[in-house]
C-alpha cells in the first residue's frame, strides 16, 4: 500500500512539475490530504469493489479501451512527450495527447522505449475533467453522488474525495469544493511486473 502511495504522490508531482502552470491551487493541499488519508488503508481493509474487478473501459476523445491495455490500443492519434522514468516502480510518466489536447498524465510499465505500442498502460492522471473527453466506465465531469450511484460506496470517502480499490486497481477521485463535480481521476492498475 505504500507504493501506492508514493505512486500517487509522485504522479502527483509529475503532473505539476511538468504542467506548466506556474500558480498554486488549493489542490494541491487537497490531494496531499488525500494521500495521507490513503497512507492509513491498510490491504487487509481493501474490499473487493465489484465495478473495478470486472472490466474497466475508458474512453479518450471517443476511442473506448479496456483498462489495463498495451499503447497500441490508443491508435496513431495519441502520442506521448515529456518522459519521466521511476527506476524503484519501473514505470515511465509521460504527457499523454490526442492531436493537439492534452489529456493529462499517463504510465507505461518499464523504461522508456522509442516504439511503446506493446507496452502495458498502468495508469492515468487526468486533471480539469470539465474540460477534457474522459471518461471511466461512462464517468467523467460527474458528481460525487454520481460516481457512488455507479461504483458503489467507497473504500475512502471524504468531503471532496472518493478512493476505490480491488486486488489490483486503485481510482482515486477529486472533486471541485464548490460544484461537486469531478475535477480530477488517478486510475492505477498495481499488478504489473516491475523487473
Amino acid at each position: 500500500m505504500k507504493n501506492i502511495v508514493l505512486l500517487s504522490f509522485c504522479i502527483l508531482m509529475f503532473t505539476e512539475l511538468f504542467s506548466g502552470c506556474s500558480k498554486k491551487t488549493e489542490k494541491s493541499d487537497e490531494s496531499s490530504t488525500a494521500l495521507a488519508v490513503s497512507n492509513d488503508t491498510s490491504a487487509e481493509t481493501h474490499s473487493q469493489n465489484d465495478v473495478l474487478s470486472s472490466s474497466i473501459e475508458i474512453d479518450i476523445c471517443e476511442h473506448k479501451m479496456p483498462f489495463p491495455c498495451e499503447f497500441k490500443e490508443f491508435g496513431d492519434e495519441f502520442r506521448l512527450e515529456n518522459e519521466f522514468y521511476f527506476e524503484e516502480q519501473n514505470y515511465t510518466l509521460y504527457h499523454l495527447y490526442y492531436q493537439h489536447e492534452d489529456i493529462g498524465t499517463i504510465y507505461l510499465a518499464g523504461k522508456p522505449k522509442d516504439d511503446n505500442s506493446s507496452t502495458m498502460v498502468t495508469g492515468f492522471d487526468v486533471r480539469d475533467l470539465k474540460n477534457k473527453q474522459f471518461s471511466i466506465n461512462g464517468l467523467g465531469y460527474d458528481t460525487m453522488e454520481t460516481y457512488i450511484e455507479h461504483f458503489g460506496e467507497p473504500d475512502v470517502q471524504k468531503e471532496n474525495y472518493l478512493e476505490y480499490t480491488s486486488e489490483n486497481i486503485v481510482l482515486s477521485i477529486f472533486f471541485d469544493e464548490n460544484n461537486n463535480f469531478c475535477e480530477n481521476v488517478v486510475l492505477l492498475f498495481t499488478n504489473y511486473s516491475k523487473e
